[in-house]
């Protein structure tokens, strides 16, 4: 029946989000965690402004690969045993060569799965600003890296006894790794005006 196809679809679904998630926390800069770690955030906020926005990027790529695998699947499920459906239509459609309502159903389900991942990126793009350079404001280098936004979020988490300290030991931090100069990220947070 429908429960049986809605738990293949969602068991299907279920295993790309969860390993790029697994993926994309494994992949958060150690330091960074540390860094929060040294200036008094606690875990869940290490975890709320440091880990989630760095894993972010990597759980959107889960999350795109299960919507195209769950319309692919509903598609087969609705093809195989169904009275209705864009499957069923293609099926029936093909059966009693009706070719122009097979393809007007094939252009439809492709218009479905463009349209869910545009939306997905749209919102993934509005998530991770620093990801996009396009959509970050122009000449502010600094704020298109991600581990600099991601060290923000540590220093928010710090609370306003620390900001300053910490917005110094980023700074430090990533000018040494040769991101971008001490210059620039001081621009960034304006403070050379």
């Amino acid at each position: 029946g429908e429960t049986s196809k809605v738990a293949i679809i969602g068991w299907a679904a279920f295993f790309p989000v969860l390993l790029n998630t697994i993926s994309g926390v494994k992949l958060v800069d150690r330091k960074l965690i540390e860094m929060a770690r040294v200036f008094g955030a606690s875990r869940t906020e290490v975890f709320r402004r440091v880990v989630l926005p760095a894993a972010t990027p990597a759980i959107f790529v889960g999350l795109r690969l299960s919507a195209t695998i769950s319309l692919l699947l509903l598609v087969a499920a609705e093809m195989i045993g169904a009275k209705q459906g864009l499957g069923f239509l293609i099926i029936n459609s093909q059966y009693n060569f009706e070719i122009p309502m097979m393809f007007a159903a094939i252009v439809l389900l492709a218009s479905i799965g463009l349209a869910v991942n545009y939306t997905l990126l749209f919102v993934q793009h509005r998530l991770c600003r620093w990801e996009n350079p396009r959509q970050a404001r122009p000449a502010r280098r600094a704020i298109r890296q991600a581990g600099f936004v991601v060290a923000l979020g540590a220093i928010v988490a710090a609370g306003p006894a620390r900001a300053a300290d910490s917005a110094a030991v980023t700074i430090r931090y990533f000018a040494n790794r040769g991101d971008v100069t001490a210059y620039e990220l001081a621009d960034a947070l304006g403070w050379l005006k």
